[in-house]
């Protein structure tokens, strides 16, 4: 039980507020650390797998994805928001906007089609 801080002695926080984070990662202890950043590193390594299954579809170049993946893995939805942004200039020069589209609209089809 003492890996998350459920200890004698562990600090006062939780996750519910921004204090309570704030008071998780100033504390010394290392457990809590390690979830925070096993935490963080999952949530971007996430986005960064989605922008890699979305790159494919939307023609995206190769180099253009890699210069969004280290921003998503070290700004998290700041490096996502830069992936969009260069997926959709690179969609909007190559002429191929409806690529964009088709993916937003792609559950909508899928609906559509069951009805």
């Amino acid at each position: 039980m003492g890996y998350l801080g459920i200890q004698a002695g562990a600090p006062d926080g939780d996750f519910s507020t921004l204090a309570g984070v704030r008071s998780l990662l100033q504390s010394a202890n290392e457990p809590i650390h390690a979830a925070c950043w096993i935490h963080y590193l999952a949530f971007d390594l996430a986005l960064g797998l989605v922008e890699t299954e979305l790159a494919g579809p939307l023609g995206m170049p190769t180099f253009l994805l890699w210069a969004t993946l280290p921003a998503t893995l070290m700004l998290g939805p700041a490096g996502l928001l830069l992936f969009g942004v260069l997926a959709a200039a690179n969609c909007a020069v190559a002429g191929r906007l409806d690529r964009i589209t088709a993916l937003f609209s792609y559950g909508a089809d899928a609906k559509d089609k069951s009805e």
